[in-house]
């Protein structure tokens, strides 16, 4: 499968080419007119990469939502995304002109946003938890590839212990701030504990209460309350993601229907319409969590509500009725951080709702019924199919996700960029710690930090991260 991803990514941007209908300009760059069509080639192949990678991460998304109905698939999702990560850098690497790709990153509105990105220290923390292994594997195979190069052609490698290309990532890893990157990846780690041991916890106590609500002998009535009691409840946990209270749904009201002599479907009808309400209702809550933390000024400048990425989601959320970026965004985002946002950016309840109202169909239904399913042996096939279903909606729609709110944030760059009055404490906030974060920036600087407090960060770090990587190994192997 990882041959067959990376096929199919290098078949996907070596289209680059031919796709490219908007040229990047000379006038907006300021390059010359042979470097701007090199450019526009350069900047179709980054467009690319960046929507693979992203799709990369709604694979790893969609996996660990659909991990509790089809534990194969999420084996075969992850063997995917790696053949992806892998072949994405490699053909990057490979296709780069650095002097190019540097004028292509200062000197267009689509490199700026990029800059803006890569630059954030949040962005940097993840690459260094998904990657702790391969950056230094990569440094050591780069110092093999150089010691062989040095005995093959003496009098051409010069001095260095690195390539050029190994160099050049060195000096990058360099500038980086070490001490708040590393902090940042630790929440990621402590992120990824928690997401994982309350994906395994949900499942156990769904079916906990699943056997106690059969053997209490409670009628439908009862039985539907509690659940969407316990549904609601669990709804408002951050941990928990959706899919495990559709499936709950779906295992405790199909098994109650084949047990009082109904049919499976009439036990899916009323799981799906409970489960709907109860997403609708829940989504109305979280919304209002989100907008009374929405008034404390720090959590707006968390969120970034005064960055291009935020506003560029926030102008897509704002369309009315069933725009197609904002379903997905809906649809397809984790359930209790999209609604709370959209609860900090204090968007229209009914259009959130309306544009919600498309996952009972790419959702709901299928994770209801494989849940009502899983309660008939002898399914499996169907259980299956409804997973997979589920599967590529979900990446689909993440997908589009990723290239509207890229293309919306370089269409409309400067508009996006433009002082709000509406954030102006937000400015005002990131105006008076300026001061203190550029003193603290300079005590914690790498460089100054005496050893032994360098050694405990990575040694902190290194169990943080340890603990999260055995968690989604046992989590793949299930």
């Amino acid at each position: 499968v990882i041959d067959i991803m990376s096929a199919l990514c290098c078949t996907y941007m070596l289209q680059a080419h031919s796709g490219v209908k908007r040229r990047v300009s000379t006038a907006e760059g300021l390059l010359s007119e042979q470097e701007a069509q090199g450019a526009a080639r350069l900047q179709a192949v980054l467009k690319r990469s960046l929507l693979v990678v992203m799709a990369i991460a709604a694979i790893a998304y969609a996996a660990a939502s659909t991990a509790g109905s089809a534990g194969i698939f999420s084996q075969a999702f992850y063997a995917f995304g790696v053949g992806g990560i892998v072949t994405i850098f490699g053909y990057v690497y490979v296709e780069t002109d650095q002097a190019l790709l540097h004028k292509l990153l200062t000197q267009t509105r689509f490199g700026k946003i990029v800059m803006q990105v890569l630059r954030n220290e949040w962005m940097r923390a993840f690459v260094v938890c998904s990657f702790s292994l391969g950056i230094p594997t990569m440094l050591l195979l780069d110092r093999l590839r150089q010691n062989v190069r040095r005995l093959r052609f003496p009098n051409d490698t010069g001095s260095d212990k690195f390539t050029p290309a190994g160099r050049r990532v060195i000096n990058e890893l360099r500038t980086w701030h070490w001490s708040m990157i590393l902090r940042k990846a630790d929440i990621f780690s402590v992120i990824t504990i928690l997401l994982f041991v309350g994906l395994k916890g949900t499942y156990v106590f769904f079916s906990w209460l699943n056997y106690f609500l059969l053997a209490a002998q409670l009628d439908l009535v009862a039985i539907s309350s509690l659940v969407f009691a316990v549904g609601l409840l669990m709804f408002m946990l951050p941990i928990v993601p959706g899919t495990a209270v559709y499936l709950f749904s779906g295992v405790v009201l199909g098994f109650y229907s084949t047990s009082n002599g109904l049919h499976l479907g009439v036990g899916i009808a009323i799981g799906t319409i409970l489960a709907s309400v109860l997403k609708h209702v829940a989504c109305t809550g979280q919304y209002f969590i989100g907008y009374l933390a929405g008034k404390s000024v720090h959590v707006q400048r968390f969120v970034g509500v005064d960055k291009v990425p935020t506003r560029a989601m926030e102008m897509i959320l704002n369309q009315r009725g069933f725009a197609l970026g904002k379903v997905c965004i809906l649809v397809a985002g984790p359930d209790f951080p999209t609604s709370v946002l959209c609860g900090i950016l204090k968007l229209n309840i009914p259009q959130m709702l309306l544009g919600t109202t498309p996952v009972i169909v790419v959702s709901i239904i299928p994770q209801v019924a494989v849940g009502a399913l899983l309660t008939m042996p002898g399914n499996e096939e169907y259980s299956a199919l409804a997973t997979v279903f589920a599967f590529v909606i979900q990446v689909l729609a993440t997908l589009y996700v990723s290239y509207r709110i890229l293309k919306t944030a370089e269409e409309n760059l400067q508009l996006l960029s433009q002082y709000r009055e509406e954030h102006a404490e937000v400015a005002e906030l990131t105006r008076r710690e300026r001061s203190y974060t550029r003193k603290f920036l300079e005590v914690s600087s790498w460089a100054k930090l005496p050893i032994h407090i360098k050694g405990l960060i990575l040694m902190t770090s290194g169990i943080l991260w340890s603990a999260a990587f055995v968690l989604v190994i046992d989590f793949m192997s299930v």
